[in-house]
C-alpha cells in the first residue's frame, strides 16, 4: 500500500503534524508549520510596528485596518473593548477619522486610561471634546454635558 500521507515537525514549535504527499509539490513549497497560530505567531502576542505600536492580526475585527481585515492596532482594541461609548461608536468613530493620542507619548501603553480620543482637525493634537467645548464657550454657545449610557 502507497502512503499517501506522512508526519512533520513544525518549524515554529516542533509538534508534529499530518501532511499529504500531494502538498509537498505546491507552488509556494511545503507546508512549514501546524497551525495557523503557529504561521502568524503575531496572532496572540502581537509585534510592533515600524511607527512603534503594537498590532495584532485579528482575522475578520471591525477595526481591521488591511484590505483582508486583519491588523488591529492595539490602541484602538482597548477602546473597542472597554470604552463607556461601546464598541459601534468606536468603530464609526475610526472610520469618520477619529484618532487616539496617547496622554503619556509611550506608543506601547495602552492601558485605558492613557487613552484619549482624539476629533480630526488639529493633529497630532487634535481636538479632545474638552477643547471643542472651550472653544464654542469662547464663540458664546452654551454647552450642557450629556448624560451617556451604555445600552446592552
Amino acid at each position: 500500500m502507497i502512503k499517501s500521507r506522512f508526519q512533520k515537525s513544525c518549524e515554529r514549535c516542533g509538534k508534529l503534524y499530518w501532511v499529504h504527499l500531494c502538498e509537498e509539490n505546491r507552488v509556494h513549497g511545503p507546508r512549514k508549520y501546524c497551525s495557523v497560530d503557529c504561521y502568524y505567531p503575531t496572532r496572540k502576542d502581537g509585534y510592533i510596528n515600524n511607527g512603534g505600536y503594537r498590532v495584532f492580526t485579528i482575522s475578520g475585527h471591525p477595526l481591521a485596518m488591511d484590505g483582508q481585515r486583519r491588523m488591529v492596532f492595539e490602541h484602538w482594541k482597548v477602546m473597542y473593548e472597554n470604552h463607556q461609548a461601546g464598541p459601534d461608536a468606536i468603530v464609526s468613530l475610526k472610520r469618520i477619522g477619529w484618532t487616539i493620542h496617547h496622554k503619556n507619548g509611550d506608543r506601547l501603553d495602552n492601558r485605558l486610561e492613557n487613552l484619549e480620543l482624539r476629533a480630526p482637525g488639529r493633529h497630532p493634537r487634535g481636538w479632545t471634546p474638552e477643547d471643542m467645548a472651550d472653544e464654542l464657550r469662547i464663540l458664546g454657545y452654551e454647552i450642557k454635558k450629556p448624560k451617556v449610557t451604555n445600552v446592552s
